[in-house]
């Protein structure tokens, strides 16, 4: 279980097909929005990266949910690790199961992800508009979901580190091919890759808070 400093704090499992998926939600006291922030082989919910994050958006009122997109064994497998439609089927999965499924049911929901998982969460917005408000790819690999990237209607911002120049032009590259509102912001001496995480409140995380804020916008519909 992921600690969130005086939050309240739950494990979760997540039915999708074929799958458990372990996550854990944790949800400030007047939360206006819930982020889910998805995991792919080489990351881990139970990370220092997602801990932070978490905790940057808990800290501006918004929940979180960290699940782990695949599974031990799927992590494991080069056939499944990096897997962008196994991926995308996951993030797809999981925003139906919260449309759906109380406590969640009837919350707007954000996606936030990094690398190929990114890729996934961008086709999944394109897929299920109805259930995604807003996403934030942190140097994601939205070239895997280039012919996606016309149909995601979600407000979608992208951030890139400078020293990742391969990242920086892919995408630069998928901007031009959104319909929908989006911004770019290319972060210089932000993230490293010798560094295990960015620090707490990193410009990274406090511009992803300050975007699902403002594209989420529901704090009235919660009780």
């Amino acid at each position: 279980m992921i600690a969130c400093e005086a939050l309240t704090d739950h494990s979760v499992v997540v039915p999708v097909p074929g799958a458990w998926l372990n996550g854990c939600h944790c949800r400030p006291e007047d939360a206006r929005g819930l982020v889910l922030i998805g995991f792919g082989a080489d990351t881990s919910p139970r990370g220092r990266k997602g801990q932070t994050l978490a905790r940057d958006l808990n800290g501006g009122g918004l929940a979180t949910l960290l699940v782990d997109l695949l599974e031990e064994e799927e992590r494991d497998d080069p056939k499944t690790a990096f897997d962008s439609n196994l991926l995308t089927e996951r993030w797809a999965a999981i925003t139906e199961w919260l449309r759906y499924s109380s406590p969640y049911a009837g919350w707007n929901v954000g996606l936030y992800a990094w690398g190929v998982p990114a890729a996934g969460a961008l086709m999944a917005a394109a897929r299920k508009p109805e259930n995604v408000q807003a996403v934030v790819s942190r140097n994601g690999r939205a070239d895997l979901a280039e012919n996606w990237l016309p149909l995601v209607e979600a407000p979608t911002l992208f951030l890139v580190d400078t020293h990742a120049d391969d990242l920086v032009e892919v995408n630069r590259r998928a901007v031009i091919l959104m319909d929908s509102a989006w911004k770019l912001v290319e972060l210089a001496d932000e993230y490293h890759p010798g560094d295990i995480a960015e620090a707490r409140g990193s410009r990274a995380n406090i511009l992803a808070r300050t975007w699902f804020l403002r594209n989420l916008r529901c704090g009235d519909s919660w009780e």
